[in-house]
């Protein structure tokens, strides 16, 4: 279950522009995680959508902005642990915020790339699942 908390301000506002489109579906109040690869590449790799952009969660963790949260937490596929999505939820609210400093914004602006240049992959595979007997 979700905590509605302060990452939930209707008045939110973020330095990534177009997560304050009110058309958008990924404002600084949904932040949904994904995993994504760069069109035609491999490596796929933990991503969050906001506004038309998607941030390299992978890499921001490499860049010390997620340091205190638990970064070692999630790792490769068992970044699906659900307990784990309050804090860098959180924290990830404080980075996208147009009240971040500069120098957050400086170290994050390279991790985001254009949606339309990523491939959204499937998180994981269900096997031997059915909904009916």
């Amino acid at each position: 279950m979700y905590e509605i908390n302060e990452t939930h301000d209707p008045n939110l506002k973020s330095w990534v522009e177009s997560a304050n489109d009110p058309a958008t579906d990924f404002p600084i109040q949904n932040l949904p995680f994904c995993v994504f690869s760069d069109v035609g590449g491999c490596f796929p790799r933990v991503g969050v959508i906001i506004g038309d952009q998607v941030f390299d969660f992978e890499n921001g963790k490499t860049k010390d902005l997620f340091s205190g949260v638990g970064a070692d937490e999630l790792q490769g596929p068992s970044w699906l642990y659900l307990h784990a999505f309050g804090p860098y939820r959180k924290r990830l609210s404080d980075i996208l915020r147009d009240t971040a400093s500069t120098e957050t914004r400086k170290i994050t602006e390279p991790l985001l790339l254009p949606f339309s240049q990523v491939q959204v992959l499937l998180p994981f595979e269900i096997h031997d699942y059915t909904d009916f007997y």
